[in-house]
């Protein structure tokens, strides 16, 4: 039933939910459906094993095929436009890119969030000051928004010309002046 790219990944969250109990999982993978294709599926797993009105795993599953479609749809746009997105804690100096490749491309790095200064180590010389001014606004609460060109070495080494934007996020009280999201354009 599992598509078998991913049956490892759903032997692992078993076994892993199988030793700590009460522990959940979020997971995505592909099932075959009745047409001989499959679909996404989004399953939350909570092991209440050690519940005596359970004594088994609860399982909420969804598909999400749709939008992982439209994810995959979106992300090739954005690749071709070299168009790459990120995020940014302005507390923890934590960036995380939406699309692991983007990581790869820019940092030569494996996806996940990165620190600030593995970013800032690939700026030019020349235009190191003229990007951190531009952050130093945002977070004085001089701007809300970031808007800067600047020199950027690739993760093959390479020196690329880029357009960054971005703008503080949201005004949930967790987030609210410390979350920033923006893009950064390739206009070699």
């Amino acid at each position: 039933l599992i598509h078998p790219s991913h049956r490892r990944l759903a032997i692992g969250a078993g076994r892993e939910l199988m030793a700590h109990h009460g522990a959940e999982r979020r997971l995505e993978f592909m099932v075959r459906d009745g047409a001989d294709g499959y679909r996404w599926i989004e399953a939350i797993v909570v092991d209440l094993i050690e519940d005596p009105d359970v004594n088994g795993l609860l399982i909420n599953a969804r598909d999400v095929t749709a939008r992982k479609l439209a994810e995959a749809e979106r992300d090739s746009v954005l690749e071709e436009a070299s168009v790459f997105v990120w995020e940014q804690d302005l507390a923890t100096r934590r960036i995380r890119w939406l699309r692991e490749s983007d990581a790869l491309r820019w940092l030569g790095a494996l996806a996940g969030e990165h620190d600030e200064r593995d970013w800032e180590r690939r700026v030019h010389p020349d235009d190191i000051n003229r990007v951190l001014d531009a952050y130093a606004r945002l977070e004085s609460g001089a701007s809300t928004i970031v808007s800067v060109e600047y020199r950027l070495q690739d993760g093959l080494g390479q020196w690329r010309r880029v357009l960054e934007r971005g703008q503080l996020a949201g005004s949930h009280p967790l987030t609210a002046g410390r979350l920033v999201r923006g893009v950064c354009i390739d206009i070699t």
